[in-house]
């Protein structure tokens, strides 16, 4: 991540992820723990994960819910990105339902023609050279390592970040293949100093009942 500490905007963000994860000593770089529900095989070659992108869908809903004295993050500044063109089509599904919250909201409090942005949802490969106060990177791959652990892709996904950056992966899973594989070195490294308490925050997501997976996976799946 860039380093802003003295711009408004870190203390923002940096409440804001304190708040979607309930913890007053949160670091701005986070590990959100998933355990599994990954899909192979629907009807392409890229990979899909269910429970990643109900937990990544869930996160953004508590840090635009953050409203401390005025002080909210701005829909715009937030982006989620993914190696896989897949993930990212189930994630845009899943987020127009936050947007579109977001848009009976501002209906309900008189302001229906305010525009509603959508939620920057991204490949790494097409995000080199942007950057956003809050960007959380799905990892995806729990059975297949896929391309997520080539150098380039790695280092343009943990660069985007301004204030505060979290990452939703199956690290149980996902380290010890990376460990095994050199091609795959990059990938254990970055692993290995998320799991560092001193340089990031590791949050054991909750892991959903099957009728709420089956949900997400009916609501975001139905797009072919």
């Amino acid at each position: 991540m860039a380093s802003t500490e003295g711009h408004p905007d870190n203390g923002k963000s940096h409440a804001a992820l304190k708040y979607a994860f309930g913890k007053s000593d949160i670091k701005p770089l986070v590990l959100a723990q998933i355990r599994g529900a990954y899909d192979y095989g629907m009807s392409t070659d890229s990979q899909t994960n269910t429970l990643a992108v109900h937990t990544v869908c869930n996160i953004v809903r508590k840090l635009l819910a953050f409203n401390d004295d005025g002080r909210s993050v701005d829909i715009s500044k937030i982006a989620v990105i993914s190696p896989y063109t897949r993930q990212n089509q189930l994630h845009r599904a899943a987020l127009k339902e936050v947007t579109d919250d977001l848009a009976l909201r501002a209906f309900v409090d008189g302001s229906p023609d305010a525009p509603t942005p959508e939620i920057e949802v991204s490949t790494i490969d097409n995000m080199q050279s942007r950057e956003y106060d809050i960007v959380i990177l799905d990892l995806v791959a729990t059975d297949r390592l896929g391309f997520i652990p080539d150098p380039k892709r790695l280092c343009v996904a943990t660069t985007r970040a301004r204030y505060g950056m979290v990452v939703v992966a199956d690290d149980e899973t996902l380290l010890p293949k990376a460990r095994s594989r050199l091609f795959a070195r990059s990938l254990a490294k970055v692993l290995d100093y998320l799991r560092d308490p001193k340089n990031a925050t590791a949050v054991p997501m909750p892991t959903p009942s099957l009728d709420v997976l089956k949900k997400t996976r009916e609501s975001t799946h139905g797009l072919e």
